[in-house]
Formats: structure tokens, C-alpha cells, sequence
């Protein structure tokens, strides 16, 4: 039961969908654990709702900052809402939770640029969260970086900026599991010090495994444009989808981490208003979810041999 809290709609696109998603702001020191503000997500785009379960645990395995999040069966006012996702928030909350030193800290909105080409203004884009004020310029000198950055120095002109390794490993685990509303939205990047480069954090999952768009062998922003102009990044890319594709993003790990969910959920799945009652069959989606997966897969293997560096006209 949460009595004392307020609530309202949450997500740009979810509130034109019958099931709505929701921000949860308790008072204050009210907590649930040890949450004070966090979203319920109806995960509008996932029949399966095991998207962000079984991608939360991707990038973890891979070492990024991940948010917690677990399923509730939601009643409002005595009336059925059914399977939503709880979703922790990344904020000064979740840095303090967890001892991480966070200097700076910025949410990607929609197309969220890593560019000045066509008078492309940052503010309008990025929501600076920490601190919560108006200076963009670390952002500005972050974006100048990767406009004008020696390609033949790249490790130490454009990696000043961002952690190399870090946002190679983001950009190709993003591409595999085909999430093609992350590249220039919905994320994070957050510097630990004044003087250390930007780390990628994601978030927001459920329109990964996206059947009808298809970023093919990479996501197209900026950075990875960038890296794409040295061999060495280039090489970087391609060795770290085969590191991915033969250690996290196995068949095997996807079915591990699935089938320790589907038991979990099914009963709540199954009488969900929205999802259960004939409209969706989970058994089916969940399959289907795994022979995506495993078809996706295959594709990197037969392209990957093939796979040389773009060159821009």
C-alpha cells in the first residue's frame, strides 16, 4: 500500500496507450526498501515484460551502472493495473546508494546529438541532473571533442573526454540487442571527478529487440562515426561484439536469465487486463524473444568476417 505519495504519468509516448506508467514520489523519509522516488512502467513496447529483467543483466554482467528493477502487480484504488516494472531512478540517490563519486551527471532526451553540425544546441536536448544548474560546458567541450578530435591521436584527444572502453563495449551491446532508441536518447553519461572522462550509463529497455528497425552491425550517432575514422577503435568495435557475442550474449546466458524470470511472472502476466485472457499467449512471446535473440546472433557471426571500416563520402 502506498498511502502518502503522489503520483502522475511518466513517459513521453506511454500515455497513449492504455496502460499508463508512472512516477512515484513518496514524502518525505517514506521509503519502499530503499526507494523514495521511482517509475511503475507498463513497458507499452515488451508483450514479454522480461525485456529490462533480462537486459538490466546484460550490462551488468558487462560492468556498466545499472538500475535496480523487479515486477509488481499494481491495483489503483482497488482496480486492476496489472504487471508493471519497478524502475529505480538514476539520480544523486543512486550514486549515494551505492558509494559511486559522481561529479556530473546528464540524461539524454530525444536526439540527443554528440554534434554542432547544423546549430545543433545541447541544452535543448540534455537535462543536466547533477548539479543541478545551468553550466553545460563541460557538454559543449565533450561535444566540440568529438567534432574536431585528431582521429590519429584518438586515444588521447577524443578519450580526455569520454571513457573509450566504456562507450565501445556501451555502443556494441546496445547494437546487438538492436535497442534503436538509445544511441541518441535515453541514457546517461556521468563523470566521477572534474578531470575524468564521461562513462555511459543506460537505461530504458523495453523497445530493445526491435523487429521492424534494425541498426544492422552499429548504432549511427556521432561517436561511433568518430571511432569508425581510426582502425584501431574500428578493430576495438569489432573485437568487443565477438567478446560480447561469445561470453554475455549467448543463448545460452539469455535462457539462464529468462527462465529464472518466466516462473516468477506468469501468474501475474496471465491475469494482467492488458496482457492475459487470450491477448498475448506469454509462452509464445517468450519463445519468440528467444529465437529473435538467437537469429540475431547468427547474423553478427555470418557479417562480422565481412565487416570493414564505413568510409564516409
Amino acid at each position: 500500500n502506498i498511502l502518502h505519495s503522489s503520483m502522475r504519468a511518466s513517459g513521453a509516448g506511454s500515455r497513449y496507450f492504455p496502460r499508463w506508467s508512472y512516477r512515484i514520489k513518496l514524502d518525505e523519509f517514506e521509503y519502499i526498501d530503499k526507494y523514495n522516488t521511482f517509475n511503475l512502467s507498463a513497458q507499452v513496447h515488451d508483450p514479454t515484460m522480461l525485456h529490462t529483467t533480462l537486459v538490466s543483466e546484460l550490462y551488468k554482467q558487462a560492468g556498466f551502472y545499472v538500475f535496480d528493477n523487479f515486477h509488481v502487480f499494481v491495483k489503483i484504488n482497488n482496480s486492476d493495473q496489472g504487471l508493471l516494472q519497478f524502475i529505480e531512478l538514476i539520480n544523486k540517490e543512486y550514486f549515494d546508494i551505492r558509494n559511486i563519486p559522481v561529479y556530473e551527471l546528464y540524461k539524454g532526451g530525444f536526439e540527443s546529438k554528440f554534434s554542432f553540425e547544423n546549430t545543433y544546441n545541447p541544452q535543448f536536448h540534455f537535462d543536466k541532473k547533477i548539479p543541478d544548474d545551468d553550466n553545460y560546458s563541460n557538454l559543449f567541450d565533450l561535444i566540440y571533442a568529438v567534432d574536431t578530435s585528431n582521429t590519429n591521436t584518438i586515444f588521447s584527444s577524443l578519450g580526455k573526454w569520454i571513457d573509450l572502453d566504456n562507450y565501445i563495449k556501451y555502443h556494441a551491446l546496445t547494437t546487438l540487442i538492436n535497442n534503436t532508441d538509445a544511441f541518441e536518447n535515453n541514457f546517461f553519461i556521468m563523470k566521477k571527478s572534474a578531470h575524468s572522462p564521461y562513462k555511459f550509463v543506460p537505461w530504458d529497455f523495453d523497445r530493445c529487440f526491435e523487429r521492424i528497425n534494425d541498426v544492422g552491425l552499429y548504432g549511427n550517432n556521432a561517436i561511433i562515426r568518430k571511432l569508425f575514422k581510426n582502425d584501431s577503435t574500428f578493430n576495438l568495435y569489432k573485437i568487443e561484439l565477438e567478446n560480447l557475442l561469445n561470453t554475455i550474449f549467448t543463448n545460452e546466458n539469455v535462457s539462464l536469465i529468462l527462465d529464472a524470470y518466466t516462473d516468477k511472472i506468469r501468474e501475474a502476466y496471465n491475469i494482467d487486463p492488458y496482457l492475459g485472457d487470450g491477448k498475448y499467449d506469454f509462452e509464445e512471446e517468450v519463445q519468440d524473444l528467444k529465437d529473435y535473440i538467437a537469429n540475431r546472433r547468427q547474423f553478427f557471426f555470418d557479417n562480422l568476417p565481412t565487416f570493414t571500416r564505413p568510409v564516409e563520402n
